[in-house]
């Protein structure tokens, strides 16, 4: 058998490609890497995100050192961020659990979960939003740039829809949101009337 110049060059371009193919394969995002992320919802202080289930709107942003719900009164050495939200379901009735809402900083430090005080956000019939608020811990070197991240199902962060809402925090306003000593009695959810 005699290998010929074509044939010998045609092996090492077979050779070459399948290197190079196999090569890029281990670098290509697998199906699993990526399964699980959730679908981010952009959205910005005081407009509502659409959600496949409800409609969040962030009406409000206040700091306290306390806060207050139902005679229980839960102080920080940080900040106690509430935000005033609307709370409104689209197809069928819902909770927004106060545990869920999370703080996302710049620098990838993450807020919220279970807190000395909770309060949840209905629940709400779709048709009739609700207006609540939600108290967040945060130090406070954290809270310039915050943006608010809520699931669209409780307890579902994965493969599915979550806001992202930039509460609009800068410099100047940390400052202030800093600076405050104020004592917030949460207000119990209350339905929007139009």
């Amino acid at each position: 058998m005699r290998f010929t110049r074509d044939g010998l060059l045609t092996a090492i371009l077979v050779v070459a490609a399948l290197f190079v193919g196999s090569t890029l394969t281990q670098y290509l995002p697998k199906p699993d890497d990526f399964r699980d992320d959730p679908f981010p919802v952009a959205g910005a202080f005081g407009e509502p995100v659409r959600l496949r289930n409800a409609d969040i709107t962030v009406t409000k942003v206040q700091a306290a050192r306390t806060v207050e719900l139902f005679g229980q009164v839960a102080a920080t050495d940080g900040v106690w961020l509430v935000l005033d939200v609307t709370y409104a379901p689209r197809h069928e009735p819902g909770v927004l659990v106060g545990s869920q809402p999370l703080l996302s900083a710049p620098d990838g430090r993450r807020f919220g979960g279970l807190q000395a005080i909770t309060n949840n956000c209905g629940p709400a019939n779709p048709g009739l939003p609700v207006a609540c608020q939600l108290p967040i811990e945060v130090p406070a070197d954290a809270l310039e740039g915050l943006v608010l991240t809520i699931p669209a199902e409780n307890g579902q962060w994965e493969n599915d829809e979550v806001t992202e809402i930039d509460l609009g925090i800068t410099a100047e306003r940390a400052a202030e949101l800093r600076a405050s000593e104020a004592q917030v009695t949460l207000q119990e959810p209350t339905v929007v009337r139009p």
